[in-house]
């Protein structure tokens, strides 16, 4: 059982309101503020992250993946990577979508990884508490920067403070993409439905009117 303490909140106590970010290992380098966030379906990398790791763009898959914040807006994923990470001590690869964006973090860690890892965060806290291998981690959030696992790395960094972003929420939606000149193809209706309808009008229904006492 995962269990928080009065012992565990920070040195201000309650009394702050911050985003839970660590400081990650990702490829050979080390990057800050990676924001934890239970909200997201999808691990997030921008575009501009994959710049500063100097990885390669080839290795981005092209989707049909859409991120949606909960304000309803949708933005076009430029693909999806899969990328090595090493959190705490523990080492996982991990598929993120991609997106040409600017935000505040440099890797967002969403659902797919808490879920892999069983983790579970505060940002009350500012900790993040899972199992792996029989052995407790406990990773307190950044307020400095920090070595991973006591090695000497590249940091890879936000370009300064871009603001307060506070959609930080997504959502995936998978969307099939039509070409110039076709037509959208026309929802398909269950031969039930159908049944049913046909029943109903044969029957007197009139649609506004409601059921009447026949149907």
């Amino acid at each position: 059982m995962v269990t928080f303490y009065d012992d565990d909140l920070p040195v201000e106590g309650t009394k702050h309101n911050k985003a839970l970010y660590l400081t990650v290992k990702c490829e050979d380098s080390a990057v800050t503020r990676a924001l934890v966030d239970n909200g997201s379906s999808a691990n997030i990398c921008p575009l501009s992250t994959l710049d500063k790791l100097k990885i390669d763009h080839d290795r981005i898959h092209k989707n049909n993946v859409c991120i949606r914040g909960f304000d309803g807006g949708v933005t076009d994923t430029v693909g999806n990577i899969m990328l090595e990470l090493t959190i705490g001590s523990v080492e996982f690869t991990m598929e993120f979508q991609v997106l040409d964006v600017a935000v505040s973090y440099n890797l967002l860690l969403g659902r797919p990884w808490i879920h892999a890892a069983k983790a579970v965060s505060s940002s009350l806290h500012q900790m993040v508490k899972f199992e792996w291998d029989r052995q407790d981690v406990m990773l307190h959030g950044e307020d400095t920067a920090c070595t991973v696992g006591g090695a000497i790395v590249p940091f890879v960094e936000t370009d300064g403070d871009k603001g307060s972003w506070v959609y930080q929420i997504y959502d995936t939606v998978l969307v099939n993409k039509i070409p110039d000149g076709k037509s959208i193809p026309l929802p398909r209706v269950a031969s039930a439905t159908v049944m049913i309808v046909s029943e109903m009008l044969s029957n007197g229904f009139v649609p506004g009117k409601g059921l009447g006492a026949e149907l």
